[in-house]
């Protein structure tokens, strides 16, 4: 299988890979928010991020083998590996599918605010009521 053979600072992290079908993937991530943005409101917010994680389309579980804080000069090296073994992932977790629709559903009542500014969360929860149009009588 196709797998990711990690490591930093010299020191190998773990070779992660998802057997069968599946997603892998691994993210560097460095964010800086405003104040207005971040958590507290008040102060800028900084991090830098390593990420290797996927999916294994078969149990459909998340999977994470590495998620730590970076700092300037660390050094990450990916090495795409054809492997027959991989590390078991630290983290394995199925969606839970109640969670999963209470999330959409706060997620579509935020776009339904941002897109319908004018309309009440009372309107626009009734259903639309189609009327039949009847030609003028004559």
């Amino acid at each position: 299988m196709v797998a990711f053979k990690v490591s930093l600072n010299g020191k190998h992290v773990c070779t992660a890979g998802v057997r069968d079908f599946g997603v892998l993937s691994a993210n560097v991530t460095w964010v800086r928010r405003r104040p207005e943005n971040s958590r507290d409101g008040e102060s800028i917010e900084e991090e830098l991020t390593a990420d290797v994680g996927g999916l294994d389309s078969r149990t459909r579980e998340h999977l994470k083998w590495l998620a730590r804080r970076l700092a300037v000069g660390d050094r990450l090296t990916i090495e795409v590996v054809e492997s027959d073994r991989v590390d078991k992932p630290k983290r394995r977790q199925c969606d839970d599918r109640r969670k999963v629709e209470r999330a959409k559903k706060r997620y579509f009542e935020r776009l339904k605010k941002e897109f319908e500014p004018n309309v009440t969360r009372a309107e626009s929860s009734k259903p639309l009521r189609r009327t039949r149009r009847t030609p003028p009588r004559g």
